[in-house]
């Protein structure tokens, strides 16, 4: 080990143990009194990285003080806003005034003041005006810009900053992560490249992300944020791999869907020879802006020793990021919703020692959630930034945090920074547990991915769940859809079969997954003797996962956080693979 290394591996030694110095009662009262005063995500965006890992683990253990703290500070920033004064911001002492006075909302309720922020107005819902916009059309067909304010723009940085030392611990990275030697390969959109009538940018939420998160982290990223703003389809999937193979020193890969990183390492499998023989010297087959160029000036030069090695693990077939990138320890992606299972086609590409993590839940609106485990979509609420509330799925009255209840299913509402006041983002969360008293939970579908005929209520998660096992005892399925035909009442269930199946495994797949169906949900079971009719099963093509991310991400410049339901709202034709 040479001396550099010698001596980060001694400070994340030294960091590890400073980590685990719990905080004490008399430093975090004192941390709450201040947080009166300042926002407390400014308080820990100041802190030293081991300070900021034990002030988090100290918040986790007393949610129910740190979520009234987060209102309080939101409500009193606010409270001479236009919205806040409409409000009686200034009057409301309290979780059961701030509920009285604000009703929950849904984004029609926000035109106007969105309009108005679009125009460059402040003070209309949070102080000053919008930062940045992102745009999303969520899981409708209507575009929405959504604010980010001065306020939220510091929650988000801390973000960056706690889920960095979270990955580090979680993946055994501190080494790296210290010493600064190691690459990341992290997938992203475009940046800010349009702006609002008012002259505010705005853009993709992964793009914002990039920007905010590398500012203080540029040398470690193999890709420049940048990239995305010139090039797409192919050009996009060339360039990339064409800089990212250069470094050998890859030690973290990262993206939102891992079906879209699939499919960029699978065009470098493609296209070895090509991009084997423009490292080789210091080529590139595209144009390259000025722009580019400049921050691309350390790769476009001839490398012939690395590809010496490339050119050796293609012959042998190992053109996979497992041997070209033999260092890699972490994958960040997400693993949970109908998303998750395309986790599953990349594990093959990378070494067992690989840990999975997942990339965190979140929305345009919000960061929820911080993984501080590998291999489970669930992680600890981010308490200190928003005020959250679960509505119960029985329409119940809503609860705290700390309130909800593990195995439970609720509907997320939304206080944030950037001006949404019990907003309903249509989320359903599943609570997996606690760390100390703040929930561990991982987004579970959106409110719209349910399958209900007649009243069954089926998530889509769960549907794809129980259609998977039901035909695992004769192939694996690679990709599951379902229509719930409203006018047949039955499903119609799509699956892609992860290799050439018989005709005889073919036979009797309806019966077979409505066997499963109705031994293993009692509310399927009951509708499906009278309302049900028997499922209807096809097996599609080899490709066909493909074509579906290609139908659901048509026409949207953030294909890396697109969303694939597995509920259907149209039948699939084959049409739509165009």
């Amino acid at each position: 080990m040479d001396t550099n290394k010698m001596k980060a591996a001694l400070k994340a030694k030294a960091a590890k143990a400073l980590f685990r110095i719990p905080v004490s009662d008399r430093k975090f009262s004192d941390f709450l009194k201040s947080a009166k005063n300042e926002q407390m995500a400014s308080l820990l965006n100041n802190m030293s990285q081991p300070s900021l890992y034990r002030m988090q683990s100290r918040l986790f253990k007393d949610c129910e003080l740190v979520q009234k703290t987060v209102l309080y500070e939101i409500l009193r920033a606010n409270e001479n806003t236009e919205f806040g004064k409409k409000h009686h911001f200034s009057k409301i002492n309290g979780i059961k005034g701030y509920r009285k006075c604000v009703p929950i909302s849904e984004w029609d309720d926000y035109h106007d003041d969105m309009k108005a922020l679009e125009q460059g107005k402040e003070d209309v819902l949070f102080p000053g005006k919008a930062q940045y916009f992102y745009e999303t059309t969520g899981t409708t067909s209507v575009v929405k810009l959504v604010p980010e304010s001065s306020r939220d723009t510091i929650c988000r940085e801390l973000i960056g900053k706690a889920k960095n030392l979270e990955k580090a611990v979680a993946c055994d990275l501190m080494t790296e992560f210290l010493s600064k030697d190691m690459k990341v390969f992290a997938l992203t959109s475009t940046l800010s490249n349009e702006y609002t009538e008012g002259g505010i940018p705005y853009g993709s939420a992964s793009g914002r992300t990039a920007t905010i998160e590398s500012s203080d982290s540029s040398d470690i990223l193999a890709l420049p944020a940048i990239l995305p703003n010139y090039y797409e389809g192919d050009d996009y999937n060339y360039i990339v791999m064409r800089v990212s193979l250069v470094y050998k020193n890859v030690t973290v890969l990262m993206g939102n869907n891992a079906a879209f990183m699939t499919t960029v390492l699978k065009y470098g499998i493609d296209h070895a020879e090509e991009l084997i023989e423009d490292i080789r010297t210091g080529s590139c087959k595209l144009e390259i802006p000025d722009e580019v160029r400049k921050v691309l000036k350390n790769v476009l030069v001839p490398a012939p020793e690395r590809a010496a090695e490339l050119e050796e693990l293609r012959k042998k077939d190992r053109f996979i990021p497992k041997y070209y990138w033999p260092d890699m320890k972490a994958a960040s992606f997400w693993l949970g919703g109908s998303v998750g299972v395309n986790v599953e086609t990349l594990r093959p590409m990378l070494s067992d020692k690989v840990k999975f993590m997942d990339l965190g839940y979140g929305s345009s609106e919000a960061k929820i959630n911080i993984t501080l485990d590998t291999e489970t979509p669930a992680g600890a609420l981010l308490s200190y930034t928003c005020f959250y509330e679960f509505l119960p799925l029985d329409e119940g009255e809503p609860l705290m945090a700390h309130e909800v209840k593990e195995g439970e299913d609720y509907e997320l509402l939304l206080t944030t920074n950037s001006g949404l006041y019990r907003y309903r983002i249509h989320d359903i969360v599943h609570i997996d547990g606690f760390i100390g008293t703040t929930p561990m939970l991982h987004f579970l579908t959106k409110a719209g991915d349910i399958a209900n005929l007649a009243q069954e209520k089926l998530y889509g998660v769960k549907l794809r769940s129980m259609i998977t096992e039901a035909v695992s005892e004769r192939f694996t399925a690679k990709y599951v859809q379902v229509y719930p035909d409203p006018e047949q009442y039955k499903y119609i269930i799509y699956i892609e079969p992860a290799g050439e199946i018989s005709e005889k495994d073919k036979e009797g797949l309806s019966e077979l997954v409505d066997s499963y169906m109705r031994k293993t949900h009692s509310e399927y079971n009951i509708y499906r003797d009278w309302a049900l009719k028997m499922p209807e099963v096809k097996i599609m093509p080899k490709g066909w996962e493909e074509a579906v991310f290609k139908e659901y991400s048509k026409d949207k410049a953030n294909k890396t956080q697109v969303k694939v339901p597995v509920c259907r709202k149209t039948p699939y034709v084959e049409k739509e693979e165009a």
